[in-house]
């Protein structure tokens, strides 16, 4: 029912800009990527490559930072 209102009432279904749902989407978003991220990370290490693993660690770390997200201590590539 968050699609439905107006004058008269109607269901909008091409959505409704300005509504509080936006916002909860963007971070929805947000944590997707971070989720894929974080998979890839995962993937990375089952194949044993270092490399990769380190260079998406400091990525993961600028990502953090640039979505104020505060990080703990970059953890070491276990592979």
């Amino acid at each position: 029912m968050d699609m439905y209102g107006g004058d008269p009432p109607h269901f909008h279904i091409e959505g409704m800009r300005g509504t509080p749902r936006i916002a909860e989407t963007l971070q929805d978003a947000e944590n997707y990527v971070y989720r894929g991220l974080m998979s890839t990370i995962v993937a990375a290490k089952a194949f044993g490559d270092r490399p990769l693993v380190e260079a998406l660690y400091e990525f993961l770390a600028k990502y953090e930072s640039s979505n104020g997200r505060a990080t703990s201590a970059t953890p070491k590539a276990s592979t």
